[in-house]
């Protein structure tokens, strides 16, 4: 079983989803921004590479709303603000 919590991020007008497995172990990412509201279809989705960018920073570090925040945006410096023709991923 899965459980999906919402975390949001009011400076960003924007809302985390954190999937967890059974252990508590968070298994995967999702967010979305500027809508105003939370969109229910974020819950079913898991970001891979917003995923692997918390994977990789976790380590020993508390699984915080502001480090999941800090996570986001660093996938939105790599890969929606990075906007080389040919290159954006988003």
């Amino acid at each position: 079983m899965k459980v999906v919590k919402v975390i949001e991020v009011p400076t960003h007008d924007r809302y985390i989803f954190v999937t967890y497995d059974n252990n508590d172990n968070v298994v995967g990412l999702n967010f979305h921004q500027g809508l105003g509201h939370i969109d229910t279809s974020f819950f079913d989705g898991i970001n891979e590479p917003l995923t692997a960018i918390y994977k990789y920073l976790v380590g020993n570090r508390d699984s915080s709303a502001e480090f999941f925040n800090e996570c986001v945006e660093r996938y939105c410096h790599a890969f929606i603000y990075f906007d080389i023709e040919g290159l954006r991923v988003a």
